[in-house]
């Protein structure tokens, strides 16, 4: 039985990024998923831009298949930060595969190019292609929904730390309320007493010129 003809991938990639890249641009902006008022052109072209690189450079290990090894760290970090960055954003868990996904059909064209008198070369190239493809666009939504877990749980304990500081500050003006009417209490006193002061001294002064007016007469 023969050996599956050696994979031509990473040798499309390479000689195929500039083009690439272009199409794969082309295909995301016109997707209807892209949420064009959550980011900007630039920054898709940067992501992308570092994606097709890290892809390639691990495709050039031979190992096609297998995401476990050390060659695809960088591509798996890489999707991690933005899937993160997307789910801050406001994207879907649709819209974020997209960037994976929407790959696929450049990638197909050169390869079909490449191998247009190669049969089992293409059907051995597109299988690579989909299986890895398929498996990070899998990976992109795990690394979208414990990003957007994580944000939840955020949240969370932002709005808990809140609301006990919210507590915290209603017992202060309760407090403040209290200590405020006590002083009102004790100003209401002392206040009784001046003016009763007052009161018994006006009465000792008419008494006085009472007296007066009775030592005279």
């Amino acid at each position: 039985m023969s050996a599956p003809p050696k994979s031509r991938l990473p040798d499309i990639l390479k000689s195929h990024e500039s083009d690439l890249l272009k199409d794969w641009l082309k295909r995301q902006l016109s997707d209807t998923t892209l949420r064009s008022d959550l980011m900007k052109e630039s920054e898709l072209r940067e992501q992308s831009t570092q994606f097709l690189r890290l892809f390639r450079e691990a495709t050039e290990s031979g190992n096609l298949t297998d995401l476990s090894g050390a060659q695809w760290t960088p591509v798996k970090g890489l999707l991690s930060e933005i899937s993160e960055s997307r789910a801050r954003q406001g994207f879907s868990p649709a819209e974020t595969a997209v960037f994976v996904f929407s790959l696929k059909q450049p990638l197909f064209d050169r390869l079909r190019q490449e191998h247009s008198k190669d049969v089992d070369g293409l059907a051995t190239d597109i299988w690579n292609a989909t299986a890895v493809l398929d498996s990070l666009g899998l990976l992109t939504t795990e690394y979208y929904q414990k990003s957007r877990e994580d944000v939840i749980v955020r949240q969370q304990r932002e709005l808990s730390h809140l609301n006990a500081s919210l507590e915290e500050r209603v017992r202060e003006l309760q407090q403040s309320r209290l200590e405020l009417h006590e002083k009102i209490n004790d100003l209401e006193q002392f206040e009784d007493v001046v003016v009763g002061r007052e009161l018994k001294m006006i009465e000792m002064e008419k008494e006085i010129e009472r007296l007066k007016g009775v030592r005279q007469s």
